[in-house]
């Protein structure tokens, strides 16, 4: 989504569509190893109203993500306060004590052997935070080698985590 901190050659959405599309604005990103929906603004009102939808969580964002294991639940909203950065390998952390309100919503959409296939509503937005969810609960996602609290099975298929930005609803502004 974004220029490659290490590697700034490394072609990023803007660098790809600015030259047909002109100045274009990120509005919601992905994480390098996540696949899907991106939004990007055309112009600076519409990038304000699109960022005001977001930071006011009006808008509707479904992922789908393959994980270890076969959630005994067929829904669950897990409410574990998250603290970004948290720990010593900068990741999301659940943290009682200094983290912020945070809620993922999650359905299981198919069982296989040893992995599942889940709807995931993130209702508030943080860095990491379906990542650091799922690995709460003791689901994390195939590939993850961050944040899995399994022995490393990649899939090589996937080759990345295993998180896909599904759909996304929004006003048009």
């Amino acid at each position: 989504s974004l220029p490659d901190g290490y590697n700034p050659d490394i072609p990023h959405v803007r660098s790809i569509l600015e030259p047909e599309y002109d100045r274009l604005w990120i509005v919601h990103r992905l994480d390098k190893e996540t696949s899907g929906l991106l939004v990007l603004a055309r112009t600076k009102i519409a990038h304000k109203n699109l960022n005001q939808q977001f930071q006011d969580r009006i808008v509707n964002k479904t992922y789908h993500a393959i994980v270890h294991g076969r959630p005994p639940w067929d829904v669950i909203i897990i409410d574990s306060p998250l603290k970004v950065d948290g720990d010593r390998h900068h990741r999301t952390i659940i943290s009682t004590a200094k983290g912020k309100p945070a809620c993922t919503e999650c359905a299981v959409i198919q069982r296989w052997q040893n992995t599942s296939l889940l709807s995931i509503h993130p209702l508030t937005g943080y860095t990491h935070q379906i990542r650091a969810h799922l690995t709460s609960v003791g689901h994390s996602l195939l590939g993850d080698t961050v944040y899995t609290t399994h022995p490393l099975q990649f899939n090589e298929a996937f080759g990345r985590t295993a998180l896909h930005s599904f759909s996304l609803q929004f006003n048009h502004p």
